[in-house]
This record gives structure tokens, sequence and C-alpha cells, in this order.
């Protein structure tokens, strides 16, 4: 078996009697369960969600609201006063 179908399993604690026999004789187990002994001294730091979302929703909010003015007022009632219009037009004509 090859070393990285061995090193997959072991990873996935599928290895059966024989195969971890071919995996402790590998050049590198020792540096393997060195590996594995300190990775079990890592700690996931600890993340608060909603908080981290209440975050990015208010920066979000803050960048999207952009103050368009009276351009805006005059493209939106002009938008709307036309497409009035060519409602009016097109179901009655």
């Amino acid at each position: 078996m090859k070393k990285e179908e061995l090193v997959k399993k072991w990873l996935n604690f599928e290895l059966n009697q024989e195969e971890l026999e071919a995996f402790k004789k590998l050049d590198a187990y020792s540096s393997f369960m060195k590996l594995s002994e300190n990775a079990k001294h890592f700690k996931a730091p600890n993340f608060d969600s909603e908080a981290t979302y209440e975050d990015i929703k208010s920066e979000y909010a803050a960048k999207s609201k952009r103050s368009l003015g009276p351009v805006y007022k005059i493209c939106y009632t002009h938008c709307c006063s036309f497409n009035f219009r060519y409602r009016f037009v097109f179901h009655f004509f």
C-alpha cells in the first residue's frame, strides 16, 4: 500500500492491524506521532458568530446608505411618471 493511502487512513482512523504495522514502519512515523501529540494541545479560539454577524450587518448598512439627494428623487419621479404613462398608453390604445 502506498504511503499516502496509509497516512490518509491513519488520519481518518481507518487502519486495520495489518495497515497499522505498515504505517509504523514508515520513515516519517515518529514525525506523524509527534505531530499528533502536539495537535492535541491546540484549541480553537472563542468565536461569537452572532456579534460578528451584527458587526458585518451594521458595516454593510452604513456603506450602502449613500445619499443621492435630489438627483435620486428627480429620477425616481420621472421613471414612475413615465411608467404610468407607458402603461396607460399601452393598455388603452
